[in-house]
């Protein structure tokens, strides 16, 4: 995770892959590996990765989580049509149930939605989303587009990271 976030995905993609191999059914795993591929461009492997994360969670609470990364590896495969379903599926399923929001914001991210992914951002800090800290750390490099926007500095400063944002 920390090559990744260093701005290293392809060391990151090895060191995933040797974790993978000790523990073949780690979600996070297959997850992380999966952006780290995303990062570097690589469709094929980034819907291979996050289609075994999804597999293996088979209908668990983490399955927006996917949802969203397989969206994201779709459109970055050229389907911006499948991206924009997930998301709307998963705006809709947020009404009734807690969907990460986190899930949400990186879908609206991958589609350069900006404005909407750091609202969702900002709702996941509103409601202390466990996951907020460790995405927004890596903030300047998975989220690079919006990392200097003030909204997200904001953000990153409420949530006592001021030094992950930089």
């Amino acid at each position: 995770w920390q090559l990744l976030a260093s701005g290293r995905p392809a060391e990151a993609v090895m060191e995933f892959r040797r974790a993978l191999d000790l523990n073949p059914t780690w979600i996070w795993g297959y997850i992380k590996m999966g952006m780290a591929y995303g990062v570097m461009g690589d469709a094929a492997n980034t819907l291979a990765c996050v289609r075994r994360a999804d597999a293996l969670l088979a209908g668990a609470p983490g399955l927006p989580l996917t949802q969203a990364w397989l969206a994201t590896a779709e459109l970055l495969a050229g389907d911006p049509a499948r991206a924009r379903a997930t998301l709307a599926r998963l705006a809709d399923e947020s009404r009734t149930a807690f969907v990460e929001p986190v899930a949400i914001a990186w879908v609206h991210y991958a589609l350069g939605e900006h404005d909407a992914a750091l609202t969702e951002l900002e709702r996941g800090c509103a409601l202390r989303s466990p996951l907020m800290a460790a995405l927004v750390q890596v903030g300047p490099y998975l989220w690079r587009d919006i990392a200097g926007d003030p909204r997200y500095e904001a953000l990153v400063r409420r949530m006592g990271l001021a030094g992950a944002a930089s």
